[in-house]
């Protein structure tokens, strides 16, 4: 599950990587509360989790094949189409991530809000 304007541009980047002969790999995109918090201990392995995250609003998506020839490829394509990527972060890299802020930045406050409305109900 993607929010709409990320769906929007993945299925443009998506698309023009098909017509270069690459299919990239989804390995994670939308995350629920407790999603994140299993990412976050340990569940994403080495590279542990931000608190709060893109995939929570489904505004970020995690590709598959970073050590492939077709990374640089898929890597410039995404940033052209938007997307943040994780590999061009300064204190954590994160190299499998593409985000939306960029056309999303709208949405964190009220991510945010509704993440502390949620966890006050449970």
């Amino acid at each position: 599950m993607f929010s709409p304007e990320t769906a929007t541009h993945l299925n443009a980047a998506f698309g023009e990587l098909n017509q270069d002969g690459i299919v990239p790999q989804i390995n994670s995109g939308f995350r629920t509360d407790s999603d994140q918090t299993r990412m976050q201990n340990g569940g994403s392995g080495s590279n542990p989790a931000a608190m709060f995250s893109w995939h929570q609003a489904g505004g970020a998506v995690d590709l598959n094949g970073t050590h492939s020839q077709q990374f640089g490829t898929i890597t410039s394509v995404m940033k052209a189409h938007g997307f943040v990527w994780g590999g061009d972060f300064q204190s954590h890299k994160d190299p499998p991530h593409f985000d939306g802020r960029n056309f999303l930045h709208h949405q964190w406050g009220m991510i945010l809000g509704a993440e502390g409305y949620w966890n006050a109900k449970q």
